[in-house]
């Protein structure tokens, strides 16, 4: 009889380039709280944080010297934001300046999404390109025509000339967007095998406890990834649920509301 995990199709290493954070934005088609808290506890992972609670409930950050910056635009952002030089309490008293510190992180994380994909960049320098080129020809046209001719007159007979122009800018945008899109799907696609492979195969063991200080330990490279799959683990879990209870579950506005839930979005 085939057991579940033969049947599962998996993959055993996460994507590369693709943080926690941007894992979970792709899995859920957007950003929430535990989004925030994830990209958080990556940089504890990687080393550029230290995490400790308080008596009252909240969630020290300290930062730590590294001679290195995180990995991708958002994190670096996310660092400095959180701890600039101070440290840094994760609880209520900080309430509005989580907000804010979430809500810039989310932007730059999706802005990272689309970047990592292609954006139009090369379309618009394209697009701006074509316009230089055909003010230049439309500027020389007229300066050898008749000075009887209108503009109209001077133009027409090289309609069909900026009708392929335009018409073969249009086509690249569609390739374009097509390659675009199939990469996002390949991306999603692979995380996807990935968070299979951490809820199949390695949720038993993604539980490190905290050690008898009371101090956050971390020793499993997938520990973070598990949060962002929504697996449940000791060390992530007091962060997620903490910012979870303080903040609004999703960021309103364009492209921030569109995330789904874990239980809408995994089948246990």
């Amino acid at each position: 009889m085939t057991s579940v995990r033969e049947q599962v199709s998996v993959s055993y290493e996460p994507t590369p380039g693709i943080s926690p954070a941007l894992a979970r934005t792709k899995l859920i088609g957007g950003y929430d709280t535990r989004t925030f808290a994830v990209a958080i506890l990556s940089l504890v992972q990687d080393g550029f944080l230290e995490m400790k609670p308080e008596q009252d409930g909240s969630i020290r950050l300290r930062r730590k010297a590294q001679a290195w910056l995180p990995q991708g635009s958002a994190a670096q952002w996310l660092l400095k934001a959180l701890v600039g030089k101070d440290d840094f309490a994760l609880g209520p008293k900080a309430y509005v300046r989580l907000l804010t510190i979430r809500k810039g992180h989310a932007a730059r994380l999706l802005k990272e999404n689309n970047r990592v994909a292609g954006n139009g960049g090369m379309f618009i320098m394209a697009g701006l390109g074509l316009v230089v080129l055909m003010s230049v020809f439309v500027a020389a046209v007229a300066v050898r025509a008749p000075l009887h001719l209108s503009a109209w007159e001077i133009l027409l007979p090289y309609w069909p000339l900026l009708a392929v122009a335009v018409g073969g800018l249009w086509f690249w945008r569609m390739v374009h967007m097509r390659e675009k899109n199939a990469k996002l799907q390949r991306e999603a696609n692979e995380v996807e095998r990935y968070r299979r492979y951490i809820e199949v195969a390695q949720a038993e063991r993604l539980d490190p406890r905290f050690a008898a200080d009371g101090a956050y330990k971390f020793h499993d490279p997938d520990t973070v990834y598990a949060a962002a799959f929504g697996v449940k683990n000791a060390w992530a879990d007091p962060v997620v649920h903490l910012l979870e209870s303080l903040l609004p579950a999703t960021i309103e506005g364009a492209g921030y509301s569109k995330a789904r839930t874990d239980k809408d979005r995994f089948i246990r």
